[in-house]
Formats: C-alpha cells, structure tokens, sequence
C-alpha cells in the first residue's frame, strides 16, 4: 500500500550551498532518520522533514510531505500567524537535537548521530513551508550548525587555576543546594531530567491537535452544507424532468381529447 504524499515544492538542486563535510540528504536517508524520530519521539516530529526526490538528471529536487494540505511558505503566512509556527518548529527541532545527543546511549550501534544533528541546520526562513498547520522544512542539513569555540585568552597559573576552581565548586554546590531547594518547593521536577521538556512539547502538540480538530469540525460542516446545497440543485433538476415530462404527456393528452371531441361532432 503507498502512502499518499503532498508535494511541497520543486526547487534547483544547486539552489543552497552544503557545508563542507557534508553529504547532500537523499531518499534513502530521509528514511533512516524519519524512522529514527518516529521511533523515539513521534510522527509529528518526523515530519518537520520533507522527503528529497531528485529528478532522473539530478537537476531538480520535488520535496514531499505526508501531510494532507496545501503547502504555503513560512514568509507568505500573515505575520500575526508565523510566530505559532516558529515556536512549533523550534520545539520540534530541539527535540530531534536532544535524540542526536543521546542517541549513541539509545542505540550505541546506530552511527546517524551526526546526520541527524545536521538535519536540524537549514539555511533559513525560505526553507520553512507550512502544510496543514504543521510547519515542514526543505533544504534540512544545508545549514550550518552553531559552533562553540573556547575563549583563548583564559589560561591562567596552575595556582589561580585550582583557587578558582575552589571557589567555582562551592559556588556550584551552593547553587545546586538552592536550585534543589526551589525545584521541590516549587515543583520544578520533571521526568525523564534529561532532553528537551516533553510537558511542554506534548501541551504544544495537545494544542496543535486541537486547533486541527476544530479545523476538521470547520471543514465538515462546511462540506456538509455544499452537500446539502448539491442535493438541493439536484431535487431541482429531477422536478424539472418531471415537469417537463408533464407538461409534454398534459400536450398530448389535449391534443388526444381535441381529437375525441371532432370525431363526436362529425356524423
């Protein structure tokens, strides 16, 4: 059985540059990495990714996209609309970005780690399509992920560097005494302590699903009344057969009677 797909957009193959280092994204990686966040995380997830078919001459990408809906640019949106799909990608993108991390405990012979680092990187806002509700990115892994480089000039002697650290760790002890504290007082714990905050990405897909549903309530009754209105227009149609119908057997009934009527007044 094929699963139905929307195409999102045709775009040049050469459209964005690939950071060096990096293997352009195909069909066959698409698979392994939707497969990956559909296993740890969920559907919703997988598809912020569209799927890469290259034509047979490699000169062209079509992007696809399992979900059902006419696809819109991110920038095309009106601007009160965007930011509830930035904070949705976001979410979204730092979910996948946490699997990356920790996939190697998840699955320590799996090696698509960094693949999938990279596929949260995409070169920007031109890149973002909205289908259905749901924002979906083209051109993922074609951006270039932050990097942190560490600050040269913070060599210090080796007897400032242990007194530093002396007061570094009782500050954090401090710190950690505090934040315990506060985080029992005012229920700040969450499970599992690790990854992205599955409370508020789960509250964000609630929402999401529910705006969906009033959408599709929206969607049938307006469905509905243009059923109403086909059934209606074709009642009409039938009663204008019929009265045609009528109106031809009326015709040669009187004319049936006008004969009658002449062949009793001829003696």
């Amino acid at each position: 059985m094929t699963t139905a797909r929307c195409r999102i957009a045709r775009t040049a193959v050469d459209a964005y540059a690939l950071p060096a280092g990096v293997a352009a994204p195909d069909s066959a990686c698409f698979k392994r990495l939707h497969g990956l966040i559909r296993r740890y995380l969920s559907p919703a997830v997988a598809n912020v990714l569209a799927e890469p078919v290259p034509f047979a001459d490699g000169s062209q990408l079509d992007w696809f996209t399992p979900l059902g809906g006419q696809p819109e640019r991110l920038l095309d949106l009106p601007e009160p609309e965007q930011p509830r799909v930035r904070r949705v990608l976001d979410t979204r993108l730092e979910a996948i970005r946490e699997l990356a991390r920790r996939l190697p405990e998840l699955d320590p012979e799996c090696t698509d780690a960094p693949a999938l680092l990279q596929a949260t990187a995409f070169p920007g806002d031109d890149a973002i399509y909205v289908v259905g509700g749901q924002p979906v990115v083209i051109f993922w892994a074609y951006g270039v992920l932050p990097r942190f480089e560490p600050d040269a000039g913070a060599a210090v002697s080796a007897p400032g560097r242990r007194a530093r650290w002396t007061v570094v760790a009782a500050a954090v002890l401090l710190l950690l005494g505090v934040a315990g504290w506060a985080a029992f007082h005012f229920s700040l714990l969450r499970w599992p302590p690790w990854g992205p905050d599955y409370v508020a990405l789960l509250k964000a897909e609630r929402a999401e699903g529910e705006r969906l549903r009033r959408e599709l309530i929206e969607r049938h009754s307006a469905l509905a009344t243009s059923l109403g209105h086909c059934a209606l227009q074709d009642q009409v149609a039938t009663l204008q057969r019929e009265r045609e119908l009528l109106v031809g057997r009326r015709d040669e009934l009187a004319a049936q009677l006008g004969r009658l009527i002449q062949s009793c007044k001829t003696p």
